[in-house]
Parts: structure tokens; sequence; C-alpha cells
């Protein structure tokens, strides 16, 4: 596969603002123009984003709840509108229980299921 052929792709990585979703984001970047990063927390994403201006990494970030349906359409029809196309998801937003199942509440179990299945 070319050099050239990468450049063209376009990549969704959701989860991206922190550990493995950032780590494959940056990793991505380096290989392959467009990236477009995806987290809940637009600040903490605009910080992944900005801090590889000066490394000529380009991160794109995308603002959203991936739980709620219109919002990951939203995200998806805004990477196409700007790209023409999105070649590749890596769907790596994740929920992880961290507490006794006797503690957990049916808010937590939905809220897990919510990120983990459904979005």
């Amino acid at each position: 596969m070319s050099h050239t052929f990468r450049k063209e792709k376009v990549v969704l990585v959701t989860g991206s603002s922190k550990w493995l979703g950032k780590t494959t984001a940056i990793y991505l970047a380096k290989k392959w123009a467009k990236v477009i990063i995806n987290g809940r927390n637009k600040k903490t994403l605009h910080q992944v984003a900005n801090q590889f201006d000066d490394q000529n990494i380009e991160l794109i970030a995308m603002q959203g709840d991936l739980t709620k349906p219109h919002e990951c359409e939203d995200i998806i029809q805004s990477i196409i509108k700007t790209y023409k196309r999105l070649d590749c998801i890596i769907n790596n937003v994740g929920f992880m229980a961290r507490w006794p199942l006797e503690d957990t509440s049916l808010e937590m179990i939905e809220a897990s299921i919510n990120t983990n299945l459904m979005s």
C-alpha cells in the first residue's frame, strides 16, 4: 500500500480523548492525513487535538455523546459533508464499572449498556 493511498483516508476514532483511543488516534494521524477524534468532554478533546500542532500531526476534534443516536448521526454527517467520505470508524468508546455489583444501581447498568453496546 502506497504512502499516498494512506494519506487519503478519513478515520473516526471514538472515545479518543484519553488512553487507548488517544494513542490510536495519534498513531493513525502520524500515518494518515485525516483523523477525527471524538469524546464527550469538549475541553479535553480540544487539548488533545491542539497538543500536536507543532509536530505536523493533525487531529480534528468533534465533540459528541455517542449514547445519543442523533449526535452519532450529526458527527457522521459532518465528517461526510467536510471530507466527502468516511473510510473507517474505530469504535473505542467504552465504560467499565469498578465497584461491587451490590453497589451498582439500575442507572449505572443502563449507562454501561448504552455506552458499550448501543453507541
